[in-house]
């Protein structure tokens, strides 16, 4: 079989990283797999991070694009000429594109949709696309596709409703997460908790993420600067990833007076010691598609607090059975959670347990025999 991703730009992103994830194992496999980034590709530290993460042997093109809308000929063009079986097409507007342009090639290749958030919730806080013109879209061309897959019930309960689709037509396939990196050695554990930490406080919460609007970390911070001054005392907050809230961020950290306890790392391509070394996990985002974090934290065995948002936190904690779920954007219940569960004790194992649902190799299994079965029909 030999299979083709598109994307629309390479970044430390959790849809990114999910794809790499399976275009590694496929290869592993002895797959015949490409990857094709649409936009252009600037020179930077973060996209060298991020093709790092991807196995030497898988083929990339890029169009070079400067915008989305610029890429439908240059996709027809690569459609036309593709002697492979499969195009796996992530994330509107990518998705109509691709469609369009599908449909036009005249390939024999399956085209697969997917997506891996709300996108309602995303429209309604974050993006300036119109409302009518995403269900237009949609519901015009997603049920052209060979087949629609979203990462959660929640966000395919979201398309079936945008799409007008029966939600028989759309099936769910989990995030890839879980990989061997989880398995950090006391010794690296014990290097970061004395280095990376500040020893000063014993308490060690992590959040992980883009700094956005959608991630919500100004939550967290403030959660974070409620807590009982007994356990705020002993605390420290560590924020990796990096995006455009940063500056706003800092200045409300600022204000706080919490500079020498909550800190902003940047992005960092191992994150896995982080988790391994901390002693608690947080999410507050406002909205998800799945939530791939709550998988790596769940993976190093430490306790979770997430917001119960729309749509993930409550499939993969199992509506709280391997985490705590508070509602959303409320700072009070956030606090009061991160203070309870602190003082629990928990089994590592049945959390480590719990991550291999979503193993790699696990959901590339599942990727391919959902190709499979309609490669052949």
């Amino acid at each position: 079989m030999k299979i083709s991703v598109l994307l629309p730009k390479t970044s430390m992103g959790g849809a990114e990283k999910l794809h790499f994830n399976l275009l590694n194992d496929w290869i592993q496999q002895g797959l015949d797999v490409e990857l094709v980034v649409l936009l252009d590709l600037p020179l930077d530290e973060e996209n060298q991070e991020a093709f790092s993460l991807l196995h030497p042997d898988c083929k990339v093109t890029s169009f070079n694009q400067k915008k989305l809308r610029s890429c439908v000929r240059p996709l027809i063009q690569y459609f036309k000429s593709y002697d492979g079986d499969v195009i796996l097409s992530p994330m509107w507007p990518l998705t109509c594109l691709s469609i369009f342009a599908w449909l036009f090639s005249g390939t024999k290749a399956k085209l697969f949709i997917s997506e891996h958030t709300n996108l309602t919730a995303s429209h309604e806080h974050e993006t300036n696309s119109n409302l009518w013109l995403l269900r237009f879209s949609m519901i015009l061309l997603y049920r052209l596709a060979t087949g629609v897959i979203t990462v959660s019930d929640g966000v395919k309960n979201d398309v079936a409703n945008l799409a007008l689709l029966r939600k028989s037509q759309i099936d769910v396939i989990y995030n890839p997460v879980a990989t061997e990196l989880g398995a950090c050695s006391i010794e690296k554990i014990s290097e970061y908790q004395k280095n990376y930490w500040d020893s000063a406080y014993s308490i060690r919460i992590l959040g992980v993420g883009t700094l956005k609007e959608q991630k919500n970390f100004s939550l967290l911070i403030k959660a974070f600067s409620c807590l009982t001054t007994e356990i705020r005392d002993r605390s420290q907050l560590v924020i990796l990833g990096d995006g455009p809230s940063r500056l706003a961020l800092l200045s409300e950290i600022e204000s706080y007076g919490l500079e020498k306890q909550i800190f902003l790392k940047g992005n960092v391509l191992d994150t896995y010691p982080w988790y391994a070394s901390s002693s608690l996990f947080v999410l507050s985002s406002s909205w998800e598609g799945f939530g791939n974090v709550l998988v790596e934290a769940l993976e190093c065995g430490i306790p979770i607090v997430s917001t119960d948002c729309k749509s993930g936190p409550s499939e993969i904690l199992e509506n709280g059975k391997f985490g705590t779920l508070v509602p959303v954007n409320d700072h009070h219940a956030l606090k009061n959670a991160i203070e309870i569960v602190l003082n629990l004790e928990h089994d590592s194992q049945i959390l480590k347990t719990r991550a291999q649902d979503f193993s790699i190799k696990k959901i590339s299994r599942e990727y391919l025999n959902y190709f499979s079965d309609r490669i052949d029909v």
